[in-house]
């Protein structure tokens, strides 16, 4: 199997939540892993704010570690970091996350997602070139809850399920449209329930897609190709 390189610590916690998503999948057939937490890296939601370092540089050379260290995949669990993403022609070991999450979503046939993360993905709108229509988002107190919510979640994620309440009366005061949502930051994973399949359960009857999961799944495809 190919050699699987990850950059995390953005954050530390979801970081592990990944890590243990691709144990799971894994099972006997566990590959080869190169991690890596930088705790330099810039602020991805301070650079998009426009009040912080640029975090670009330093998350290149982190892949380019990954690289020379012989990871073939290489696994970026943080979708704000997606806003750094190499532009088209780029030759990159580094998976891209909104791709890989979109398509699966679209493979279930959802056109118009409802897009919960950070400042950085939401502000970008990262999801929305994946999307014929773009993606859908929360009104602006909704997103500033979920900003609020994510920080808390870094903080200390122990509480989950009084998390995972905050965000439920969130997504169902402010939701506008959307045919499902994305947790479209891998904080949110840590405290969005799952099925025995690791699949997200349902809020409020809409379905719930988890850019964690969706990405562990997406990784480990690639990991098992040749």
């Amino acid at each position: 199997m190919k050699t699987l390189g990850i950059l995390g610590g953005m954050g530390p916690a979801a970081t592990v939540s990944f890590l243990e998503k691709v144990v799971r999948l894994a099972g006997d057939a566990w590959p080869k892993t190169i991690l890596t937490m930088d705790p330099a890296i810039p602020s991805r939601t301070l650079a998009a704010m426009g009040r912080g370092a640029d975090p670009g540089l330093q998350i290149q050379a982190a892949i380019y570690e990954l690289e020379s260290q012989g990871a073939d995949i290489i696994a970026v669990p943080c979708n704000s970091a997606h806003a750094w993403y190499p532009g088209a022609g780029t030759e990159t070991r580094w998976l891209n996350m909104p791709a890989v999450v979109s398509d699966a979503m679209k493979r279930r046939g959802i056109e118009r997602p409802l897009i919960c993360g950070g400042y950085a993905t939401i502000e970008r709108r990262l999801y929305d070139p994946y999307f014929a229509g773009g993606a859908a988002y929360l009104e602006d107190d909704g997103n500033e809850d979920v900003y609020r919510l994510i920080a808390d979640i870094k903080k200390d994620p122990e509480p989950g399920r009084k998390y995972y309440r905050r965000l439920r009366r969130t997504i169902r005061k402010f939701r506008t449209v959307g045919d499902a949502i994305l947790l479209g930051c891998t904080e949110l994973s840590i405290i969005w329930p799952t099925d025995a399949a690791g699949d997200s359960v349902p809020c409020g009857g809409i379905p719930v897609f988890d850019s964690s999961w969706e990405y562990a799944k997406a990784i480990m495809r690639k990991l098992r190709e040749g």
